[in-house]
């Protein structure tokens, strides 16, 4: 039996759900500790990405810097103050 306009699948998931009885079960404070870690180590990764790839223009911009500083330097490196 399902509801009309909701698919066989969605019944049952959405029975399950709501119709399943709480598991008193005892989770230990390891087990949070755990959660946490893993939820912050997961944040350090993101965020360690997005800087990086954040980076990226900045490092374009100051090796094009470099490259025409020791282009406008000459051969030798020598600059017009030496």
């Amino acid at each position: 039996m399902s509801i009309p306009g909701i698919k066989p699948g969605l019944t049952a998931f959405l029975g399950a759900v709501f119709l399943a009885s709480p598991a008193f079960a005892y989770v230990g404070p390891g087990a949070g500790v755990g959660v946490l870690g893993s939820i912050l180590g997961l944040l350090i990764a993101f965020a360690t990405i997005f800087g990086i790839f954040a980076l990226i223009p900045f490092k374009a911009i100051r090796n094009r810097r470099r490259k025409s500083a020791k282009a406008a330097a000459g051969p030798a490196g020598e600059t017009l103050e030496d």
